[in-house]
């Protein structure tokens, strides 16, 4: 999957998640209020099974924005 794929596949998967229209590289928990606790575990469940990730303790907490989410997926495939 190229970077571009990726960017939109996850921007597609949290927009769909959150049940919103717009979302952009630059937005995060901090700026979404759909984006509570109950959103992230199911944006967690779905970059799992799309991306067949495993995601632990260790990286937990890195999932917070899009950008880092794209981060984490690159560095998992690399």
């Amino acid at each position: 999957m190229t970077d571009k794929e990726i960017e939109k596949k996850v921007i597609e998967l949290v927009a769909g998640v959150l049940n919103i229209d717009e979302i952009s590289l630059m937005d995060s928990q901090e700026n979404i209020n759909e984006w509570d606790s109950m959103a992230y575990l199911s944006i967690l469940a779905c970059l799992e099974d799309e991306f067949c990730l495993e995601i632990t303790q260790e990286n937990i907490n890195n999932f917070v924005s899009i950008q880092r989410i794209i981060t984490e997926i690159k560095n998992a495939n690399p």
